[in-house]
């Protein structure tokens, strides 16, 4: 197939726009070409986009400017003959230009940070290491805000088992992952769009996002991962095989306890319990550790 392309006289023009509030400025380039085929009568604009050289396509560069539009009308007297318009803007950067020639699950993966806040029990200076307690020992009933970062990460998949979801989903990392250590990471979240799809070259590709969340740093007794950290307290001890209540002038109290459940000594640091709230999964299985997508 043989068509002769050439530029249209006094293309291409140039824009540049500032945005006052930000400074920012926007270069935009709207270039135009004829498309000759001569003795083919093309049926389909679709044709002859599809049909353009790379320099043409999509995503390619045209001084600091990306290739965002492509539009192919025929000519109203002459049905061998396409007027082309070509719109550029520096708003597509390089990376962007170049994934436009790949599929989607080889494209630079989406990602960003944001976070969220909880309350958690305040029982242990950080710095210090001190019990937040009184001066005789008695801990204070206090909760912190503690932040907790989220990790988004927005991919394509030609296909997604919703197995992934009930593997992935309320479990912690096995190993380390985006290069923070075992079980401080969870799959908070995995959402599969449809509607988000992307059809490329007649392929339909998913859109899948990943939600992590970090519990960092490692404070022992205070956060270790997803391990919940309860003082241990009670309203009985044990002592010679026998639970008893702690009392206070005749009324039942809540008491600490020692790692054997007795009554624990005046002055000693508190025992913290600790349980694992979720279990662990290898998230490389998943192909979205840092080493493992186009950032």
């Amino acid at each position: 197939m043989t068509w002769i392309i050439g530029r249209e006289p006094g293309y291409p023009q140039t824009t540049q726009v500032a945005d006052l509030s930000t400074g920012r400025v926007t270069t935009t380039t709207e270039d135009r070409y004829k498309v000759e085929t001569p003795g083919q009568e093309i049926v389909l604009s679709e044709t002859i986009l599809n049909g353009l050289p790379s320099s043409l396509a999509l995503g390619s560069r045209l001084g600091s400017c990306g290739l965002k539009s492509r539009t192919a009308v025929r000519n109203d007297s002459n049905r061998t003959l396409w007027h082309l318009s070509l719109s550029y803007s520096s708003e597509m950067d390089e990376q962007t230009s170049q994934d436009q020639t790949q599929p989607p699950d080889m494209r630079r993966v989406k990602y960003n940070w944001d976070f969220e806040t909880r309350d958690i029990l305040f029982t242990k200076d950080v710095v210090t290491g001190d019990a937040v307690a009184n001066s005789v020992g008695e801990p204070f009933e206090l909760t912190t805000e503690y932040v907790i970062a989220i990790l988004n990460i927005n991919t394509y998949r030609r296909t997604f088992s919703p197995n992934t979801i009930l593997n992935f989903t309320n479990r912690t990392n096995q190993n380390a992952f985006w290069g923070f250590p075992a079980k401080s990471a969870a799959i908070a979240g995995i959402r599969d769009s449809e509607d988000a799809a992307e059809v490329w070259q007649g392929a339909r590709f998913r859109q899948v996002q990943y939600v992590v969340k970090f519990m960092i740093p490692n404070i022992p007794d205070v956060i270790e991962g997803w391990k919940e950290i309860i003082m241990n307290r009670g309203s009985f001890y044990r002592e010679g095989g026998v639970d008893k209540p702690f009392t206070a002038q005749g009324s039942r109290i809540i008491g600490k306890l020692d790692a054997a459940g007795g009554k624990l000594a005046a002055g000693a640091q508190p025992v913290f319990l600790k349980f694992n709230r979720l279990v662990t999964a290898d998230f490389r299985d998943l192909g979205i550790d840092i080493d493992q997508l186009r950032l």
